[in-house]
C-alpha cells in the first residue's frame, strides 16, 4: 500500500512540479526520485530491460557530447533532474503493474488529473482572473515555451489556454489521456460517464489550440473506436456522433467569444514557413557538427527546431541520435504489431490497446515539438512501461486472457490459434 501511495504522489509531482525548485536548483522531485528508487530496490524492481539499456547508451553519448562542449554542469543537472526521474517512473510503473497488478490505479490517476486540468482550461477560457493566475498561485512548473505564451498576452482571447500544465504540455497530456478516458475497467462497454469525461477532456484539448495534439487525439481516438467496435460487435457510431455534436455545439460558444480567424490554429504563433527555416538551420548545423551539442547550439543563438529527428541528432550526435531513432522505430513496430493482431484476432485487452493509442498520441505530438523521448518526457516512459508490462503478462498467459476477453465481450468471435 505504501508503494502505491508514494507512486501516486511521485506521479503528480512529476507532472505538475517537475522543475519547481524548493532550494536553489533542488526540486521536490529530486528527493522523491531517491525515495522511489530506494523503494523500487526493496521491491526488486531495479531491472534494466532492453529499452533502458539502449536509452542509457544514448545518454552516454549525450553526456560525452555535452562535457566535450564545456557544459558538464548542465548535463549532470539534466541527467539527475530529468532523465533519472523518468527512468525511475518507468521502473516504478513496472512494479505497480507486475507485482501489485494495479494498472487501473495508474489510468484512473491520469484521467482524474486530465479532467482537473481540462476543467481549469475551460475555466480559464471564460476569462476568470483566478483561473488565469492559478498555475502561478500553485507554483506549478511551466516550460519556457509556456511561460513565453503567458507573458505575451493580456488575456486568453485568440490564444490557447494552458490549464494547470501550460499550453504545450496540456496539448500532450490531454491528447493522450483522452483515449484513456474511454477505457472502462468495470464494464464491457464505453459507459455514459466515459463519454462525458472524454468530451470534457477533448473540448479542453480544442481550447488549448495545439494543432498536432488535437490531430493526434482525433486519429488515435478514432483508431481506438475502430478496435473496440470490432471487439464488442456493436455499433458505437451513434454515441460517437452524439459526442462530436456536443463538442461542435460547445465550439459555437467558443466562436462567440473568439473569432476563429484569430485563433492560434490559423494565425497565432510561429508560422509554418518560419518553423521550416528554423528546422533547416538546425539541420545545417547538425550536418556541419555531426558530433552534436544541444547546449552549445542553443547558447549560440540556435532556435528549437520542433522536429524529433533533428533534436535527437542535436543531443546525441549522429551515433546517439541514430540510437534514439532506432528506439522510436522499435516502439512503433511493437505498437503496430499489437494493433494488427488485435484487429485481426482480438488478441490483446482493451486496456493495452488504450495505452498503445495514448502512447501513439504522445509520440505523434512529440514529432513536431521539442519535448519528447529525446528530452526525457516522463509520460513516454510511463506509457511504455505500461505497454511492456501488460503485453508481457498477456503473452505469457494466453489462455487466461482469452477467457477474460470472452467473459468481458461475449459477442466477440475470438479465433483460437
Amino acid at each position: 500500500m505504501m508503494f502505491k501511495i508514494v507512486y501516486c504522489i511521485y506521479l503528480v509531482i512529476s507532472l505538475f512540479y517537475g522543475t519547481t525548485p524548493i532550494w536553489e536548483e533542488i526540486s521536490i522531485r529530486h528527493f522523491l526520485t531517491i525515495i522511489m528508487l530506494g523503494m523500487c530496490y526493496v521491491e526488486s524492481g531495479l531491472k534494466l530491460d532492453r529499452f533502458l539499456k539502449w536509452y542509457m547508451l544514448f545518454m552516454l553519448f549525450y553526456t560525452v557530447v555535452e562535457v566535450g562542449s564545456g557544459y558538464s554542469s548542465h548535463v549532470f543537472g539534466k541527467i539527475l533532474g530529468t532523465y533519472l526521474a523518468s527512468i525511475t517512473l518507468y521502473l516504478a510503473t513496472k512494479v505497480i503493474i507486475e507485482k501489485y497488478q494495479s494498472e487501473h490505479l495508474i489510468t484512473n490517476t491520469l484521467v482524474i488529473l486530465a479532467l482537473i486540468n481540462a476543467i481549469e482550461a475551460i475555466w480559464q477560457f471564460t476569462g476568470n482572473p483566478i483561473a488565469q493566475a492559478l498555475p502561478q498561485i500553485l507554483h506549478i512548473s511551466l516550460s519556457e515555451e509556456d511561460i513565453a505564451f503567458y507573458n505575451a498576452r493580456e488575456d486568453f482571447h485568440g490564444y490557447g489556454v494552458g490549464g494547470l500544465m501550460g499550453i504545450v504540455t496540456s496539448g500532450y497530456f490531454l491528447s493522450a489521456t483522452s483515449v484513456l478516458a474511454l477505457y472502462n475497467n468495470k464494464r464491457n462497454y464505453i459507459s455514459i460517464l466515459n463519454w462525458i469525461v472524454f468530451s470534457v477532456i477533448f473540448f479542453a484539448l480544442f481550447l488549448v489550440q495545439e494543432r498536432s495534439g488535437l490531430m493526434a487525439g482525433v486519429i488515435c481516438t478514432f483508431l481506438y473506436f475502430v478496435l473496440i467496435t470490432r471487439r464488442e460487435q456493436r455499433n458505437l457510431t451513434p454515441a460517437f456522433l452524439i459526442c462530436i455534436c456536443a463538442i461542435i455545439v460547445l465550439s459555437q460558444y467558443v466562436s462567440q467569444i473568439v473569432s476563429f480567424e484569430n485563433m492560434r490554429y490559423l494565425s497565432v504563433g510561429i508560422s509554418d514557413d518560419r518553423r521550416t527555416l528554423i528546422a533547416m538551420d538546425a539541420l545545417t548545423w547538425v550536418l556541419q557538427n555531426p558530433e552534436g551539442g544541444a547546449s552549445f547550439f542553443y547558447n549560440m543563438g540556435g532556435d528549437y527546431p520542433h522536429n524529433f529527428f533533428i533534436i535527437a541528432f542535436l543531443y546525441g550526435g549522429i551515433i546517439g541520435g541514430g540510437i534514439l531513432i532506432g528506439i522510436l522505430f522499435m516502439q512503433l513496430s511493437k505498437i503496430i504489431n499489437i494493433v494488427s493482431l488485435s484487429y485481426q484476432e482480438n488478441t490483446y485487452s482493451p486496456l493495452l490497446l488504450a495505452t498503445c493509442m495514448a502512447y501513439l498520441c504522445y509520440t505523434l505530438n512529440s514529432l513536431f515539438h521539442n519535448y519528447s523521448l529525446v528530452t526525457g518526457g516522463e509520460m513516454i516512459f510511463l506509457l511504455w512501461a505500461m505497454i511492456g508490462s501488460l503485453k508481457d503478462r498477456e503473452d505469457t498467459l494466453p489462455d487466461d486472457i482469452d477467457l477474460e476477453i470472452e467473459n468481458m465481450y461475449p459477442h466477440s468471435q475470438i479465433e483460437k490459434q
